[in-house]
């Protein structure tokens, strides 16, 4: 499976995840916003960007995500100002880490190491889809 078509299985499951924690999702149309989705939980709105990791393998101990927006040449972090929120999917495992924006801005990569207690500061974000509700 080629990249375009990870990222756009990511899109479709993160959409459905939302929908089943009782979010209302919308698309923007095209391709030139700086987020994927917008979702809105009783009248919170945010703007979420999805990334997923490459690796399918659920025995990987742990695993890196290209966060950076914008083309191969001028790659550069989120600003806290285009998008609210990270949600990273961690395909193999079926497991997502919702992750503020503030957290990672300016960063261009992420190390993740999931469900490996205190070993990073973003285990707190995993599964996290409630700080999307506050």
């Amino acid at each position: 499976m080629d990249y375009k078509w990870v990222g756009e299985e990511s899109e479709i499951n993160f959409a459905l995840q939302a929908i089943r924690r009782g979010f209302v999702v919308a698309k923007p149309y095209g391709e030139n916003s700086t987020y994927d989705f917008v979702v809105d939980y009783r009248g919170q709105i945010s703007r979420v960007q999805v990334k997923s990791t490459s690796r399918e393998l659920p025995n990987e101990e742990k695993c890196k995500v290209n966060i950076s927006c914008g083309n191969r040449k001028n790659r550069r972090g989120y600003e806290t100002l285009a998008v609210d929120f990270i949600a990273v999917h961690v395909r193999g495992l079926d497991l997502w880490y919702i992750i503020p924006t503030t957290e990672v801005a300016r960063k261009k990569t992420l190390t993740l190491r999931p469900r490996a207690d205190n070993i990073s500061k973003f285990n707190q974000y995993e599964e996290a889809w409630h700080l999307m509700q506050q």
